[in-house]
């Protein structure tokens, strides 16, 4: 049984989000694009079974045309389809021949959904200041990491919420 007390280091669980949108016709409904890059964490745990050591680093890479709804001058919501890009590298360590740590990395492209909810003000500026929620839903992946035996799979749930702030400007 292979079991992963997360982690939360502060280096790990950072993160950027950009964005660009536009009104359609001068209403409430806007569209754009965002991305951003996030570390999801990192992780470490022992299979009894085989005696390894694991640790293992998450980051992502999203991107997603997104559409918003202006439920006011300071609040929206959006939501958009996703592409993510996972990256979860391990390293191994605890068994004879496992040579200095193995390291692996192991790449994951994720279809998902984002949906958004903000809060930005002032609202008659042209500059205003962001708090920014997000849940970012997709599959979660299976990494390989070698052991004796063979191969383990580890599932690593992927969808997770985001928290920002940030400086935005109105053009």
């Amino acid at each position: 049984d292979v079991s992963y007390p997360r982690t939360h280091e502060v280096p790990h669980r950072v993160g950027f989000w950009l964005a660009g949108r536009g009104k359609v016709h001068g209403g409430v409904l806007s569209w754009g694009f965002g991305a951003g890059w996030t570390g999801l964490g990192k992780v470490e745990g022992h299979d009894e079974r085989s005696d390894l050591f694991v640790t293992a680093k998450s980051t992502m890479l999203s991107v997603a045309p997104m559409a918003w709804f202006d439920l006011g001058p300071v609040f929206r919501l959006g939501v958009g389809p996703a592409v993510h890009v996972v990256d979860v590298d391990t390293n191994v360590e605890g068994y004879p021949g496992a040579s200095p740590p193995e390291e692996m990395t192991n790449r994951r492209w994720r279809l998902g959904v984002l949906a958004e909810a903000a809060v930005r003000f002032p609202a008659d500026k042209p500059y205003y200041f962001l708090l920014l929620g997000q849940y970012r839903w997709m599959q979660e992946a299976t990494v390989e990491v070698p052991s004796p035996e063979g191969a383990l799979a580890v599932p690593v749930p992927l969808s997770h919420g985001f928290v920002g702030v940030g400086v935005g400007f109105r053009f």
